[in-house]
């Protein structure tokens, strides 16, 4: 198996992935799960997001193994999210929020807005 940090800088690199992890990393999703599993609508809740906004995130990453879609919405850590954590010694989560900040560019550019809001990026 890939070192989980080659892994993580791979998927920062590709962009609509990393403006998944930069919302992921602002929302202080990894350090949220870091007690265990829970639910996309508490992690909605726990961050003042758009419930189905937000779980349409987690899905995304689960896919790629970010985090891990559990039954009835529930998402659990991994070795990738747990690279993402705030009280890391070197937290890749400053890096993916570098990389993945908001620009005047295209719509996906804007997805943190998407995921509070329920709102589509290109209306605001």
């Amino acid at each position: 198996m890939a070192d989980p940090g080659a892994q993580l800088i791979r998927l920062v690199d590709d962009y609509p992935t990393s403006q998944a992890l930069y919302v992921a990393a602002t929302l202080r999703l990894p350090d949220l799960l870091a007690a265990g599993p829970k639910r996309a609508d508490d992690l909605a809740a726990a961050t003042d997001s758009h419930a189905p906004s937000l779980y349409e995130l987690l899905h995304t990453l689960a896919a790629v193994g970010v985090f891990e879609e559990k039954p009835d919405q529930v998402f659990a850590a991994t070795r990738l999210s747990e690279l993402l954590r705030s009280d890391r010694p070197l937290p890749f989560t400053h890096w993916a929020r570098f990389v993945g900040r908001p620009c005047d560019g295209p719509a996906s550019s804007r997805l943190l807005h998407s995921v509070r809001t329920g709102k589509k990026a290109h209306r605001r």
